[in-house]
């Protein structure tokens, strides 16, 4: 999937260039800095149905260079809250395995896009071209997460715990995971100068990221002596929530999630955004 967007891109950046006369490029550099809002989605483990109806708040900062009508590139800072609960899967053994998680995420990012239009932004009459234009993106980031449980009213971190065995490898297998990790994020979007200096813009991107433990949830239910405390402490109570619904359902080497794909997640936001334009010559031949 990553290689053919990038192949996608490519394609259209070629055509964009191709059908673009060396007279006709506009050679003004546009600058824009704005703000953002909107919701985010989570899509992993525990949400496997690509459920939309429990989105969390997401909100950025960004700035955009446009160096022709066509292409830009946007650098972002982006907050952002996902969550997920068992209880709304359709899958009754999901419902039973009764996991949960919420993190928050903090990412940076950066993004090319390619208009499918040309986009005027430098004033309304400049060179014929459109106040609206959809667009094309795509980028790369890396974000920060930390998920986290609630239990009788109190809320947990659930990675300091090992819910997989994770705090005891010589017996697990498995390392810790890192609370820091990167994407490859691709798009589409809108954007739309009512105003010289002002825009808006929609855009709805997912993230790939590399991790499977943005809910804390990968691969398979550990032995119990693999966990701190053993039956007695926090991550004995937290790495099998079964026991909440009925029997407990979490053998060890039963699957718990699923470690052939890793987590994702999207966002859709609306933009706002200031402009101001550094002016060149335009070649002519």
């Amino acid at each position: 999937m990553n290689r053919i967007l990038c192949v996608l891109v490519l394609m259209l950046i070629c055509i964009t260039l191709l059908g673009q006369s060396a007279d006709a490029m506009l050679t003004s550099w546009s600058h824009e800095v704005g703000i953002s809002a909107g919701v985010g989605h989570y899509f992993g483990d525990l949400n496997t149905e690509f459920d939309i109806t429990r989105p969390g708040k997401a909100i950025s900062v960004f700035s955009r260079n446009s160096f022709n009508k066509r292409m830009s590139i946007k650098t972002q800072l982006t907050y952002m809250e996902v969550a997920y609960d068992d209880k709304y899967n359709q899958d009754a053994f999901k419902r039973r395995r009764n996991l949960n998680f919420f993190s928050p995420i903090v990412e940076l990012s950066s993004q090319f896009e390619l208009n499918f239009l040309d986009l005027f932004y430098y004033t309304y009459n400049s060179y014929n071209a459109s106040p609206i234009s959809p667009y094309l993106f795509l980028g790369v980031g890396a974000f920060a997460f930390r998920p986290q449980t609630e239990y009788l009213g109190q809320t947990y971190d659930l990675q300091p715990l090992g819910t997989e065995g994770q705090n005891f490898p010589s017996y697990s297998g498995i390392d810790r995971y890192s609370l820091v990790s990167f994407f490859m994020k691709y798009g589409l979007g809108l954007k739309y100068q009512f105003a010289r200096n002002f825009a808006l813009n929609l855009e709805f991107d997912i993230r790939r990221t590399y991790t499977d433990y943005l809910d804390d949830v990968s691969g398979y239910y550990p032995e119990v002596l693999n966990l701190d405390e053993n039956q007695y402490g926090l991550p004995y109570l937290l790495y099998d929530r079964s026991y909440e619904t009925g029997a407990r359902i979490g053998l060890p080497g039963r699957q718990r999630g699923s470690n052939k794909s890793n987590d994702d997640y999207a966002s859709f936001m609306i933009g706002f955004s200031w402009k101001w334009n550094q002016a060149r010559c335009k070649i002519n031949y």
